[in-house]
């Protein structure tokens, strides 16, 4: 069974769909018990896709800190 430590250290491989069916099914199996890692994964996809967003065109200093806003409402 994975631990919470291993979601993180894998999150990105996750992300990128890297993974067999054998560690698709134990990766959202820990994620069906953990609501930690679920909102980790959320956070993490958040961050990529927001990332893409600023290589694509710059930000306004508003909309960076509703960003920061979001993160950290997700963090509690």
């Amino acid at each position: 069974m994975l631990k919470c430590k291993d979601i993180a250290e894998q999150s990105s491989e996750f992300v990128d769909q890297q993974f067999s069916m054998k560690q698709k099914a134990a990766y959202f199996f820990h994620l069906l018990m953990c609501g930690q890692c679920r909102r980790y994964i959320q956070q993490f996809r958040l961050m990529i896709k927001q990332s893409k967003n600023l290589q694509q065109k710059p930000i306004s200093d508003e909309t960076a800190e509703k960003i920061l806003q979001q993160v950290k409402k997700h963090n509690k």
